[in-house]
């Protein structure tokens, strides 16, 4: 989706044109053109697209996301060990929601399990009147 606008808007920041591209890639402007315009064609030609460029096909995959306030490139490395530590973070929180979850209803049965063991010895213990869930269980 990204690709395509990532290769032109990275050859433009490189004051490359597409005349010069299309020479790097032993092909007319017009064949440049279209290529670079082509989300499929990128993608089949990545590899040669960024060696034309001088950079990785991973920087211009990720080229739209790596820009620092400067607007300078930041190296698709870093960005993509962002995203991998984002998504570190993502899975814990869901771990330990989850881990809260089964903590809440072990806390549940064992609220019920209390009450109804008072209510069972004869203690007269009255619950609360607002339909408490921790009662239901």
């Amino acid at each position: 989706m990204f690709l395509s606008i990532n290769i032109k808007r990275f050859r433009k920041d490189q004051r490359i044109t597409q005349e010069q591209m299309a020479d790097k890639l032993c092909m007319s402007q017009p064949t440049y053109y279209r290529l670079e315009n082509d989300e499929t064609a990128c993608a089949k030609r990545l590899p040669e697209l960024a060696k034309a460029l001088d950079t990785t096909p991973e920087t211009l995959q990720t080229y739209h996301l790596a820009k620092n306030e400067n607007g300078e490139p930041i190296p698709a490395t870093w960005v993509l060990e962002q995203l991998a530590q984002q998504n570190d973070l993502l899975n814990d929180k869901e771990t330990i929601i989850q881990q809260q979850q089964h903590t809440i209803q072990f806390q549940e049965r064992y609220i019920a399990y209390i009450y109804n063991t008072l209510q069972n010895s004869g203690f007269d213990f009255t619950p609360p009147s607002d339909n408490s869930p921790l009662l239901s269980a």
